[in-house]
């Protein structure tokens, strides 16, 4: 597990430290990650047999081709859910509760914009709550998803928020 981003005691909840690594003699080919479900911290362990297609991960893969912390850690979810494809179109907020047992709190920004009975300045919106978002960017995780016309992502895309992302 060397080069791991899982440094932090916070981490630890989810991947356990002391785990042998590829290098390590009494390394057995498995990999063990806790998963919060049901209100407790619940141990997997699966094999570290990744999928592969003409020799490259078929999931996810981590920038650097001998690390893999983090298809292992999808492998684990995966087995959690039944299968990878039933990962595919999964709720963020979801899997940020399984993977820190914190809370998720879901923001539908669809049509909050000039609401409040308000006239704002156009673009005075997106602007405040862009400011707030990297408030927060410190104190908690944050994705987004951008699910609007063309014209809009264009909006977000202008203040660095990313669709697909």
């Amino acid at each position: 597990m060397s080069r791991s981003p899982f440094a932090s005691p916070c981490a630890w909840q989810v991947i356990p430290p002391g785990q042998p690594s590829w290098a390590d003699q009494e390394y057995r080919g498995s990999f063990t990650c806790r998963i919060w479900q049901f209100g407790r911290w619940v141990e997997v362990t699966t094999d570290d047999r990744l999928p592969c297609l003409a020799g490259r991960l078929c999931f996810s893969r981590c920038q650097r081709e001998d690390v893999f912390w983090l298809p292992l850690l999808e492998k684990v979810y995966a087995k959690v859910h039944g299968s990878y494809e039933h990962l595919w179109a999964g709720q963020v907020a979801d899997a940020l509760v399984d993977l820190t047992g914190g809370l998720a709190e879901r923001w539908n920004l669809k049509g909050v914009a000039g609401s409040g009975g308000q006239q704002d300045r156009p673009g005075r919106w997106e602007h405040r709550t862009c400011r707030q978002l990297l408030h927060l960017k410190d104190q908690c995780l944050i994705s987004c998803c951008v699910l609007s016309p063309r014209a809009v992502i264009d909006t977000f895309v202008k203040n660095s928020l990313f669709p697909k992302n």
